[in-house]
């Protein structure tokens, strides 16, 4: 692994991470893709140079040929990232759209009769 990939994934992850803690719903969904895309970085480091992933050509050995299983990890990282970031923004959007501002709280349509005017 080379010492700029090391620094990319040291400051993604790190910066994701940071960003998760705060308060703000924006930070934390943007945290999550940055922890997301350190992940995919993370998962495609190691890899070693080889030709395509296809076995039946002709002249191509089975040991050199590249490990189709870190792209498959790399997609399902990016495939549950995405998943995780639409859920924080739901949550946003729930949370902005009640009256008082989060969610659980009741709204003008529940209150009894001798509340109303």
């Amino acid at each position: 692994m080379t010492l700029p990939l090391l620094l990319a994934i040291a400051v993604t992850v790190g910066l994701g991470a940071w960003l998760v803690m705060d308060r703000d719903l924006f930070r934390i969904a943007l945290g999550t893709v940055l922890l997301g895309h350190g992940a995919v970085l993370v998962l495609l480091s190691p890899r070693l140079p080889g030709s395509a992933p296809l076995i039946g050509t002709d002249g191509v050995v089975a040991a050199d040929v590249a490990d189709p299983l870190p792209q498959a990890f790399a997609l399902t990282a990016i495939v549950i990232s995405f998943a995780v970031v639409t859920l924080v923004l739901a949550l946003a959007h729930q949370m902005f759209d009640t009256p008082t501002g989060g969610p659980g709280s009741p709204s003008d349509d529940t209150a009894g009769p001798e509340e109303r005017s």
